[in-house]
């Protein structure tokens, strides 16, 4: 379900975060089912929000980060309309978006990049782990850390492309188990890709 305003994009942000697209998508199709209207999110009772989300996993921390949402963007703008970020300077408002209880960088640049247009570069864990591969980054830098070394490097223009490129990379070729590294369109500049290969050669 394409989400049908910016509020529900970052819901769905938020349902997100250390789950899978299937479990979001589930959740998030159980809470529309609950509350068709998202502004009324700001009158449902936590616990009812904790029930529609179980599927996603963590369901009492992220019921309690959806309802400090809704609660922020009513005392910050006397509604839940979040399209006022997009209407914002870039930074200000991944910045903004950031200092809100649950939205981590992740979050606010997908959010930036999808609905706003901005040119934010979003690394999730495919993207972690093609960097990691290639020997960008070692093992023990987590994605947001990589996000925010690389958000100077990539050109905003590109961005939006270059995300999700990689994106398709992750899932269908450099994938977390059992990688075609034969088929992969850039092991000449992975450090993995390299050495399967050559170990490969030498059976």
């Amino acid at each position: 379900m394409k989400p049908e305003n910016t509020l529900e994009s970052l819901v769905r942000g938020l349902l997100s975060q250390n789950t899978s697209d299937h479990n979001r998508d589930m959740a998030f199709d159980r809470l529309k089912k609950l509350i068709p209207d998202f502004n009324e999110l700001l009158k449902t009772d936590v616990k009812e929000i904790e029930e529609a989300i179980k599927p996603a996993g963590l369901y009492k921390q992220r019921a309690a980060r959806i309802k400090s949402l809704v609660e922020w963007l009513n005392a910050k703008r006397g509604n839940l309309q979040c399209d006022f970020l997009c209407q914002s300077n870039p930074h200000e408002a991944f910045e903004t978006l950031v200092k809100s209880q649950g939205i981590g960088v992740k979050t606010a640049a997908v959010f930036l990049l999808f609905n706003c247009g901005f040119g934010f570069f979003p690394v999730d864990t495919h993207i972690k782990r093609i960097f990691t591969r290639m020997g960008f980054y070692p093992p023990n830098y987590n994605a947001e850390k990589i996000q925010l070394d690389l958000a100077p490097f990539v050109p905003q223009k590109i961005a939006y492309d270059l995300h999700l490129n990689l994106l398709k990379l992750g899932r269908g070729i450099c994938s977390s188990r059992n990688p075609k590294c034969f088929g992969c369109p850039v092991v000449d500049l992975c450090c993995m890709g390299n050495h399967i290969i050559y170990q490969s050669n030498k059976l």
